[in-house]
């Protein structure tokens, strides 16, 4: 988990990439703490703003894991945002609510400090709803070295007249492994009332 309290500063005039606030060397004394995940909304003196604002923290991670993939997922930050790790820039994402998630394998620091950095911009405005701010639920640093179910579709079909219904559910599946492997699992379906 990469949850917990945040370096966190707002950047109303939009100085942050200029001046490399990404870059690891750069330094946060004065900047204020944010918890994450949360929304900076929730402080008072944040509650109205709008705009770009940046979270810093490091993380170590073991020596022994060098050699696994190493996936950083977040759950959902609002709304517009662009992170970097080591002063790298990974990508952007432009959905508030939905997950995402950068393979960092061949850019963390095994054995010693990283630094991930992540510019949050709440100014897109969707229809009547509050403007949160912010890397609003978890982040994690997951670690793989073989199958992963990475997502997975699932269609309902209900017959009402019948007073039947079927499930089709599709797995998307990604090997990590240097080899070919086999994997198998079950779905269960249950009723409220836990009968499959």
């Amino acid at each position: 988990s990469l949850n917990g309290t945040w370096a966190f500063r707002i950047d109303p005039n939009n100085m942050g990439e200029t001046e490399g606030w990404f870059r690891k060397e750069y330094s946060t004394a004065g900047w204020d703490k944010m918890p994450v995940p949360g929304n900076w909304d929730l402080r008072n003196e944040y509650a109205r703003y709008t705009g770009k604002a940046w979270y810093r923290r490091p993380f170590s991670i073991a020596a022994d894991q060098q050699g696994k993939t190493l996936i950083l997922h977040f759950e959902a930050v609002y709304h517009d945002c662009t992170v970097w790790l080591n002063g790298q820039k990974l990508g952007e994402n432009h959905s508030g609510f939905l997950p995402f998630e950068f393979d960092v394998s061949a850019l963390v620091n095994y054995g010693g400090e990283n630094t991930l950095v992540v510019c949050a911009d709440n100014t897109f405005k969707r229809g009547a709803i509050w403007n949160w701010g912010g890397i609003r639920r978890p982040v994690s640093l997951q670690t793989y070295s073989g199958v992963r179910l990475v997502r997975q579709h699932i269609t309902p079909a209900v017959n009402l007249a019948a007073g039947t219904a079927s499930v089709a559910i599709r797995l998307f599946l990604q090997n990590y492994a240097q080899t070919e492997q086999k994997a198998q699992g079950e779905v269960v379906v249950t009723d409220k009332n836990s009968v499959r």
